[in-house]
């Protein structure tokens, strides 16, 4: 993701599904992979509709964010108490400059998985790209590789919750169900032992496989 994104309205809808997995799940703690990247002058995200998925407490959080107007998504870990939720949030918030480098982004989820390996669970990890899941080989910056939602889901613990953001492709026709390709993907990584579920809200999917 991009930090001038952080508390848009995709944002609610993104963290109003976590906390309903985290609640449905009992998750003691979310771990958001960021897989940071550079901010871009054109835009600062969106906020042209109410989310579908809008928790109260969570809209307010981030209105009030809005208005300090400090972009900064390691504030997001003080939304728990903000909202009274019963799990701590950390983020993972190195850049992400794996322009198809397959040894830098190896080493990018070792690191992943050693921050996870220091939460307790059940967890839910977000893993929060730019755009979303690929089979690319090798992967551009803005994708997470099918191959490295293995790596993740192979590392979580049973009960824990694999959570991942998709946006909805480019010159989709109308009505067409886009977000089942990125769900298939996440099904193949997790080599059909999940139960994956997918939250659509506009356009954008938060794609959820528990362990």
């Amino acid at each position: 993701m991009r930090e001038q994104f952080y508390g848009d309205s995709r944002d609610v809808s993104k963290w109003s599904v976590i906390a309903q997995l985290a609640a449905g799940h009992k998750v003691r703690n979310v771990l958001q992979v960021a897989m940071l990247r550079p901010d871009k002058p054109d835009t600062q995200g969106s906020t042209r509709h109410e989310p579908l998925y809008c928790h109260p407490a969570i809209k307010a959080f981030f209105d009030g964010e809005r208005r300090i107007g400090v972009r900064d998504l390691r504030r997001v870990s003080t939304l728990p108490a903000h909202c009274n939720f019963g799990f701590g949030v950390d983020v993972v918030e190195e850049g992400f400059w794996g322009e198809g480098f397959g040894p830098y982004r190896a080493a990018y989820f070792r690191k992943v998985l050693a921050r996870l390996a220091a939460l307790s669970d059940p967890r839910l990890v977000l893993l929060d790209p730019d755009t979303g899941i690929t089979t690319a080989r090798y992967p551009r910056p803005e994708y997470v590789g099918v191959k490295e939602l293995s790596v993740v889901y192979e590392y979580v613990s049973h009960g824990d919750v694999l959570l991942v953001y998709q946006h909805k492709p480019r010159f989709t026709r109308t009505g067409a169900e886009w977000w089942l390709k990125a769900e298939g993907l996440l099904r193949v990584a997790a080599r059909e032992s999940a139960s994956v579920r997918s939250f659509i809200d506009d356009d954008v999917a938060f794609i959820a496989a528990v362990r």
